[in-house]
């Protein structure tokens, strides 16, 4: 079965269900994905049993390179005098959360109470 079919049969089971109230469905794939084109597709099939359909793109919800260089600098230093291919770093002693701006937290608050 193809996953166009699989995504579309979960919609369509959802939508059938009177107390449903959201649906979430997750995409992931390689950088070099034309991701527009495909939410855009995917967005239409699913706008035919859902009225409300919303994409947000993971990455939007994570901390810019440049606060995450920072993040890290005491993890992985850049001195190449001690380290030429920047080979060595220090584990890192927070969370996969410390990653993300708060907005990627609202949403799994969301889905976890919804």
């Amino acid at each position: 079965m193809s996953v166009k079919k699989i995504v579309l049969s979960q919609v369509s089971a959802f939508s059938k269900n009177p107390g449903a109230t959201a649906c979430i469905i997750a995409l992931d794939g390689y950088v070099g994905t034309h991701w527009e084109l495909l939410l855009d597709k995917v967005a239409k099939e699913v706008q035919k049993y859902a009225s409300d359909v919303e994409t947000i793109d993971i990455a939007t919800c994570y901390h810019s390179s440049c606060i995450l260089e920072e993040m890290f600098r005491e993890n992985l230093p850049s001195d190449r005098q001690t380290d030429p291919v920047l080979l060595f770093g220090k584990l890192y002693k927070g969370t996969i959360s410390d990653f993300s701006i708060p907005i990627i937290r609202e949403v799994k608050r969301q889905v976890s109470i919804g």
